[in-house]
């Protein structure tokens, strides 16, 4: 019996010496493209490797692409990712309006060639867009170019690839009372993508307009595209941002999720309080949806 062993090459090219290249630029003058101009030497020239080795379920592959400072965040359609050899892709972004901020993850380029420039645009449906930004921001991990891993069949829009964020903006101004509303949420991580099982499986994200007594809570019915129920709850609580008085949730689970269940389709909330009529809003947050996801694959 023959066994052979192969040595993963520990990469040393990026920042601070470790396998993780993380490039922050910040322009004089906002603008609405920017290129990186990468140069890890020449080990482990490729993109590849888990951005956070520390953590068992960090994917490979990960690039992540953050623009901060943008005006009006929800004019970004898409954010434009073009490679040194000239692969673009074109990714929807996760929106942070507090911080005014896109950002957004792929696994496209796994295995791609690091060195050169990596240009990042921000895009709405007619081209470039006319909102700019100051901060630029680019995150991969390295791998020796013979060791790249399989790209990973399920990813995540955030949070290095775990979890799939989704807003509704067509329910700004919708009322939320006693009587319960359905909202809809579309998740289109793809159909390799299972929810990951836990406590934290779901969360609910709504801002509502003015402030509330303490106490008080908004719930949701929910019922997963695989036709799982679940239910989630989480106290209204106000605040002043900006000088602005409003009141936000963030719903979680009262039981944790099962396994197996697939987390790509549309997720119904039939969402409701103990007593208040609300307006939902979008000043600081937008309705959003929060899925974790795994492959289903490796779904346990």
């Amino acid at each position: 019996t023959t066994t052979t062993t192969t040595t993963r090459v520990v990469c040393t090219g990026g920042n601070s010496g470790t396998s993780n290249v993380r490039s922050q630029e910040r322009v004089s003058t906002p603008t609405n493209t920017f290129t990186f101009g990468v140069d890890v030497g020449s080990q482990c020239e490729c993109l590849g490797s888990p951005v956070d080795l520390f953590d068992p379920t960090s994917i490979p592959g990960f690039l992540g692409a953050v623009v901060t400072g943008v005006a009006d965040p929800n004019s970004v359609s898409f954010i434009s990712i073009t490679s040194p050899n000239g692969t673009e892709v074109k990714v929807a972004p996760v929106v942070d309006l507090s911080l005014g901020r896109v950002s957004a993850n792929t696994v496209a380029f796994n295995g791609f060639e690091a060195n050169g420039d990596w240009t990042v645009k921000l895009i709405e449906a007619g081209g470039l867009s006319t909102p700019t930004a100051d901060l630029w921001e680019l995150e991969f991990g390295l791998i020796e170019c013979s060791q790249v891993l399989p790209t990973p069949d399920c990813a995540g829009n955030t949070q290095l690839g775990r979890q799939w964020s989704t807003a509704n903006l067509t329910v700004v101004g919708t009322t939320v009372s006693p009587t319960p509303t359905l909202l809809h949420f579309a998740v289109e991580a793809g159909s390799a993508c299972c929810v990951t099982p836990g406590a934290n499986s779901v969360v609910l994200e709504l801002e509502f307009t003015g402030s509330v007594p303490s106490g008080n809570t908004l719930n949701a019915n929910g019922l997963s595209p695989g036709a799982i129920a679940f239910d989630l709850s989480d106290g209204l609580l106000s605040s002043v941002l900006g000088g602005v008085l409003l009141t936000d949730a963030q719903a979680s689970l009262t039981q944790p999720f099962p396994a197996g269940d697939g987390a790509s389709g549309l997720w119904s909330l039939s969402t409701f309080t103990d007593g208040l009529t609300l307006v939902i809003n979008s000043t600081f947050f937008n309705p959003k949806l929060r899925v974790a996801v795994e492959s289903c694959n490796h779904a346990r």
